[in-house]
């Protein structure tokens, strides 16, 4: 986060601040005790309006880890969603062994959550162990694991490298999902009677737990970020490539009601001067995407993820703009870049990506999959060619 210029000093100064673990999510919790650092005190813009007081720094301007921004205004909460995962686990046998796959940093509630609730270690391997030791603003995330396989019954190793424990064909997975709350609800009144079910003998336990935990922070708790530092600009740090410019084109809406009125003008001219002299869009594309604004960013508001506006589940870049919002003219061509350019290298004015590539999980190789081209860096020099707007 950068300081402002305002702030009377020779050059402006670069502040790197203490998170809690994980730093990429900004849960209510994580929002609550950035409020209370005092580090981050001249920081935060007053409520009050007499003479005199006034904000002593404004930054300007905030990375937002935007990748998972669209779609996601209705999503479980997470405390309650942490209560009933270990109400549920504490109905299984006394020697139920669970797995808790936590492929991916984000996900470290649910190991604190269990450790704390059931009273025992959970396995990690060494290298999520290694990391645990280096959050020193989390000291009970590394006191909560273990090296030892064979002292718990809970285990967060390696997925494609397991302990002998929890290769076992009786284990409970714990694994975490992203679902909407509407979709939840139905999905967990199915479970809670298959697991009543369970209890009173009439089927076998079931071998999954879905947790709807979400690995980046939803719109919800970037609005709410925001609103409490009130940044002069802001800017996406991820964007998704088969959304083909959307989630950029509605970026400054969606976090609209954060902002003042005068970052959010400073952010439509940002993102106009991207996409103009982007190769990979240009000035029609830029004209035919602000003619469907509003429907975009009603749809996105409205929590539709854009994997289901898609007529086509071989081509999700299309988005089904045209089938979702039906008063607006077809967008193919329109709107589209071709395919092929996203392939090839940019400027420091465009998006850049590195291609695909196969790569081994397991030492001999029958682990293997894609590496999924899943996101790509908004590369922002443009921006110091944008002096006219600041």
């Amino acid at each position: 986060m950068k300081q402002s210029r305002h702030c009377n000093l020779e050059k402006p100064k670069w502040f790197t601040f203490r998170v809690p673990f994980p730093s990429h999510s900004s849960t209510p919790i994580t929002v609550l005790t950035l409020r209370r650092s005092s580090q981050l005190q001249p920081f935060f813009p007053s409520s009050s309006t007499q003479s005199g007081f006034s904000v002593a720094r404004k930054l300007d301007r905030i990375y937002l880890d935007t990748s998972a921004f669209m779609g996601t205004g209705d999503m479980p909460e997470k405390e309650s969603v942490m209560r009933a995962l270990v109400t549920q686990m504490s109905v299984y046998p006394e020697d139920t062994v669970f797995f808790i796959n936590a492929w991916c940093f984000g996900w470290e509630d649910v190991i604190k959550e269990v450790a704390r609730c059931f009273n025992q270690p959970i396995h990690a391997d060494r290298y999520k162990r290694s990391i645990y030791g280096a959050v020193q603003s989390d000291p009970f995330m590394l006191n909560c694991t273990t090296d030892d396989p064979t002292v718990t019954r809970f285990h967060a190793c390696d997925r494609y490298n397991r302990c002998e424990v929890a290769q076992k064909k009786e284990v409970v997975q714990v694994v975490m999902v992203e679902v909407k709350s509407a979709a939840w609800e139905l999905r967990h009144q199915h479970f809670l009677s298959t697991l009543n079910r369970a209890a009173l003998g009439e089927v076998e336990w079931p071998r999954t737990i879905e947790v709807p935990v979400a690995r980046h922070s939803p719109l919800p708790e970037l609005q709410q970020l925001v609103k409490m530092f009130k940044p002069a600009a802001l800017s996406p740090n991820t964007l998704i490539p088969h959304h083909q410019g959307m989630d950029f084109m509605v970026f400054a809406e969606l976090l609209s009601p954060a902002i003042s009125n005068d970052t959010y003008i400073k952010m439509i001219a940002e993102r106009d001067q991207y996409f103009t002299s982007s190769a990979h869009f240009g000035p029609e594309w830029l004209s035919a995407a602000r003619a469907i604004q509003s429907q975009l960013s009603a749809l996105f508001k409205a929590g539709l993820p854009a994997k289901q506006l898609s007529s086509d589940p071989y081509r999700p870049g299309v988005l089904g703009i045209s089938d979702a919002v039906s008063s607006t003219q077809t967008l193919s061509g329109a709107i589209k870049p071709h395919p092929s350019q996203f392939a090839k290298s940019e400027s420091s004015h465009a998006v850049t990506s590195e291609p695909s590539q196969s790569f081994h999980r397991h030492p001999a190789g029958r682990l293997k999959r894609k590496r999924a081209h899943s996101s790509y860096r908004v590369n922002i020099a443009h921006l110091s060619d944008l002096a006219k707007f600041q």
